[in-house]
């Protein structure tokens, strides 16, 4: 079965457990207590009663029970479903929706089967509800959003993704404005990640068009997060680097509770600057409001100002950049006169090496050296606040060739 990629295990309770010949060849339909496990199925006689316990179906049997009859593993099948009176409009709402799930193989099944997961979740109506991510994230890995921060299980589990789907050709597995997929919008506080794969980026933004003027967080998967380990990520503001993840939040009022659109896809190579960019803030230190955000991917020079350029960059607006990635030996310049000359100041800044995670540029009243970058003030200087125009001519190694052994780590 599994080298013609063609699987179909049926097991049954009933008289339908037996062998079958079908177009010559032997089928066997499996006697279910032989192979599996399973709770009680009935949640309650009407849909106005919900009993959570996990109590073992087959009296001899505890749900516990990890082997069968010569070592082979017991399936375990959850089962969530009323014995009568339940409706389309229940099971999406309560039996059939992630937060019961989760709280039902977590709190209430969790000790009683020894902390496994469930092989086959039993419901009724799956044609609603949240059944089917959660089944394939419970089997494949899975992105688990909470609306409250730190993935706490008091408030709902918004929802789930499940992930390593390919992408295809673009890479992308999602791109989805909320709400979407069980996800709703301005609600996501918090999420974890299960059996993902290193390489994935998962992109949050406010604003439902993904427009980088409004806040904006990446995530980037630096190593794959095997099935049965959960990494939390306790909330969508401030950046971290962790031995799993690079979170790096580009702040202008708050994420937490705004999330508008989600993106999942893999993340460029580190000798790639497709993604690279930088982020323009109106305050010293990356502070304040975020005036707008440049890709560095491609020379390109404009005025400030609205109808200006494509970006939403202001003039007489900016006072430091965070820069999120940049190649080595790439360079951008700022000045004060609308037509790009020096004569009311110029700041150029050069990167010594690749930056892989964020530095930020406070000021652009300020010349300064360091390990990252090279900034000179020239011709008056005194551009914070009072920058016009702007030139960008980014450098990269090309894919194929050695990935770049020396770059920015800090956050």
């Amino acid at each position: 079965m599994i080298d013609s990629n063609k699987r179909l295990v049926m097991l049954s309770n009933g008289s339908a457990a037996q062998k079958y010949t079908l177009a010559g060849k032997q089928a066997e339909v499996l006697w279910a207590p032989n192979t599996q496990v399973e709770n009680s199925y009935n949640l309650g006689i009407t849909s106005l009663v919900h009993d959570w316990q996990c109590k073992r179906r087959y009296s001899y049997m505890d749900l516990s029970l990890r082997t069968r009859d010569g070592g082979l593993p017991r399936l375990f099948v959850l089962n969530q479903f009323h014995a009568w009176g339940s409706t389309t409009l229940h099971a999406g709402n309560m039996d059939n929706n992630l937060t019961w799930l989760q709280r039902r193989v977590e709190n209430y099944c969790g000790e009683a089967t020894g902390w496994r997961k469930p092989n086959y979740l039993g419901i009724d109506f799956n044609q609603v509800g949240d059944a089917l991510p959660y089944a394939a994230a419970l089997s494949q890995g899975g992105l688990y959003f909470y609306e409250d921060n730190r993935a706490n299980r008091a408030g709902d589990t918004s929802c789930v993704l499940p992930v390593n789907q390919g992408g295809g050709t673009s890479g992308v597995q999602y791109d989805m404005k909320l709400a979407s997929r069980g996800c709703e919008n301005d609600e996501l506080r918090s999420m974890e990640l299960e059996g993902v794969r290193a390489g994935t980026r998962i992109e949050l933004y406010d604003n439902p068009d993904a427009d980088k003027q409004d806040d904006f967080t990446l995530i980037d998967v630096k190593q794959s997060i095997p099935m049965g380990k959960r990494v939390r990520i306790d909330s969508f503001e401030g950046s971290a680097d962790t031995f799993y993840y690079c979170k790096v939040a580009s702040h202008n009022n708050g994420l937490d509770g705004k999330v508008s659109r989600i993106k999942v896809l893999n993340k460029a190579d580190d000798n790639d600057i497709s993604d690279a960019s930088i982020v323009f803030y109106e305050g010293n230190g990356a502070t304040q409001n975020i005036v707008c955000t440049v890709p560095f991917n491609a020379d390109r020079q404009f005025k400030m100002g609205s109808g200006n350029n494509s970006y939403g960059c202001d003039n007489d607006e900016i006072r430091s950049a965070k820069i999120l990635k940049a190649g080595k030996g790439s360079r951008f310049s700022v000045t004060g006169k609308p037509d790009g000359s020096f004569g009311q100041g110029r700041t150029g800044v050069t990167f010594k090496r690749a930056i892989l995670l964020p530095i930020t540029i406070s000021s652009f009243n300020r010349s300064y050296e360091n390990a990252d970058v090279k900034v000179e003030v020239s011709n008056g200087g005194g551009l914070d606040g009072s920058i016009s125009y702007a030139y960008f001519q980014p450098l990269s190694e090309q894919k194929g060739k050695p990935p770049i052994k020396e770059g920015s780590t800090r956050p």
